[in-house]
């Protein structure tokens, strides 16, 4: 199994405090990662969909409620 070396990492900030979510999938489109939930979905998911980055899991760097306010 060949696993994809070039990715990418979108920013996105707003939310309580204007907290950083961070969206990291391959160029190319699969298997992709959210980076806390602190920001509205609406643009991350629109930008995943065009990339073609299939959000498959959501890290927390810890729980307070401006980091997992979208989750």
């Amino acid at each position: 199994m060949s696993l994809p070396t070039d990715f990418s990492i979108r920013t996105y900030r707003g939310g309580h405090d204007k907290n950083f979510s961070y969206l990291v999938g391959p160029l190319g489109g699969g298997a992709g990662f959210l980076i806390d939930a602190a920001t509205d979905p609406a643009p991350i998911l629109s930008d995943a969909q065009k990339d073609g980055t299939q959000i498959q899991h959501i890290l927390l760097t810890h729980t307070h409620g401006d980091h997992l306010a979208f989750v």
